[in-house]
């Protein structure tokens, strides 16, 4: 009766979902970019995002656009905020503001020209949503192609999510094995390059990153 009743736990397929409130608390940040004359940026002209040396992206205003906000996911770390390809920075035809995930304002851009390369440097802590725990939570492979796993013997997994650089949950179908230890998720669709996964257990949420090849 034991293995029956585990087998049947197996045989659930689901779409992947998660606590909205919990992704909004997590390690976002709101960027707002604004043209003051409505002309959007130079070409090639953008702030570059790393964080631990490891780039999540570039952000930037294109021509003839006013304004535009961008919301980007990143980890615990040092994230490090560059000003790419134009150099003079001009407040005129640039201006931004970078919020953190308690949409606090971090940084605005200066009113005068000027802007270095490096021009913000930013201990990232992710102070809601996101927990830490003892346990240790393994997926595998990493970086994986077509399905992932996540296992934890000693918390039940009872969620999970995954979205992209910037926010984007995307959709994605899930099983469980082994009783809830398990989670198996198919990612053969998504398209490469990093991603995070938010995992909801009876404890909490942690997230992880994972590299889709």
């Amino acid at each position: 009766m034991k293995k029956f009743a585990i087998f049947l736990i197996s045989a659930i397929l689901l779409f992947c979902s998660f606590n909205l409130n919990a992704q909004t608390d997590g390690c976002q940040f709101r960027f707002v970019l604004v043209s003051p004359l409505g002309i959007g940026w130079n070409t090639g002209t953008g702030i570059a995002v790393t964080v631990d040396d490891i780039e999540f992206g570039v952000l930037t205003l294109p021509k003839g656009t006013p304004s535009i906000e961008y919301t980007l996911v990143l980890p615990l770390g040092e994230a490090h905020f560059l000003w790419i390809n134009d150099k003079l920075f001009t407040p005129y035809q640039h201006y931004f503001e970078i919020y953190n995930s308690l949409d606090e304002l971090i940084y605005t851009s200066p009113d005068s020209p000027g802007l270095p390369e490096l021009f913000f440097t930013y201990q990232n802590e992710c102070p809601l949503g996101i927990r830490s725990y003892t346990s240790d939570f393994l997926l595998y492979p990493n970086p994986v192609s077509n399905e992932l796993r996540i296992t934890n013997y000693e918390l039940r997994i009872t969620d999970a999510a995954i979205y992209d650089i910037y926010g984007r949950m995307q959709k994605v179908e899930c099983r469980m094995h082994n009783a809830g230890d398990t989670m198996v998720i198919n990612i053969s669709y998504l398209p490469n390059g990093i991603h995070f996964v938010m995992i909801t257990t009876e404890k909490g949420i942690v997230t992880k990153k994972i590299i889709k090849q």
